[in-house]
């Protein structure tokens, strides 16, 4: 079984929003988040997202990665219009293009680093010998193949980040997606993450969209958007 994913033209952007209206609730108590958010995202392009706590960064990345439907706007992925597709196939959308990293790491317990790393792998289409050797490599890249067969409960924080980054760039997503991802980390560890992190999303080429609140990490990307009052501006 081949792994496969929609194709994308060099010129085109991995993720586009447009005019993206997002609120929770309704009526009068409906409690505005996204008004008229718009970003582009091209191939090779990592861009930080900032703001206040509260401020909608989590729900524009969950807009983005199909978790969350907005109310109005379209959302484009790999040059495909996602807004009204059934979640069959948003979740095929997910699995084929898009990777994630989140502050906690979210690794399966009874598995081991490696066993993190292939699995998602073979469900996208993977054969398992060639998933193994895949993780295998990205683990001796990122400094753990001493740890390899370690559960979760036996590494350190910063190991663990670095095993959910690898889980998410192992399958070749064409955006990734991380909300956070050095927050629940000291701040020598959280360096050293962010570094492995980027330098992963620039070999793979991949585009990536990262929330964070720190201005000296979002200054190691390409760009800025700030989001304020429910719109983004370019910073």
């Amino acid at each position: 079984m081949q792994n496969s994913k929609t194709s994308i033209k060099t010129n085109d952007p991995v993720l586009k929003l447009t005019n993206i209206q997002h609120n929770f609730g309704r009526g009068q108590h409906a409690l505005e988040i996204l008004n008229g958010v718009n970003l582009e995202i091209s191939p090779g392009e990592i861009i930080a997202l900032t703001g206040p706590s509260g401020s909608g960064k989590s729900t524009l990345l969950h807009v983005a990665g199909l978790l969350d439907k907005p109310n109005s706007g379209q959302i484009q992925i790999a040059g495909e219009l996602c807004q009204n597709l059934k979640d069959t196939d948003r979740t095929l959308i997910r699995r084929n293009n898009l990777g994630f990293v989140y502050q906690y790491h979210h690794l399966l317990a009874e598995f081991s680093a490696l066993e993190n790393i292939v699995i998602p792998q073979i469900i996208v289409g993977y054969e398992k010998k060639e998933a193994s050797y895949r993780a295998e490599q990205i683990l001796e890249w990122m400094g753990l193949s001493a740890r390899a067969k370690h559960r979760p409960a036996r590494l350190s924080g910063g190991e663990q980040q670095r095993v959910a980054i690898g889980r998410a760039i192992a399958t070749g997503p064409s955006l990734l997606i991380a909300d956070e991802p050095t927050g629940n980390l000291d701040p020598g560890t959280a360096d050293d993450v962010l570094a492995i992190l980027l330098q992963l999303v620039r070999g793979a080429g991949m585009a990536a969209l990262i929330a964070t609140h720190n201005p000296n990490m979002a200054a190691r990307m390409d760009r800025t958007v700030r989001i304020e009052a429910g719109k983004l501006i370019e910073t």
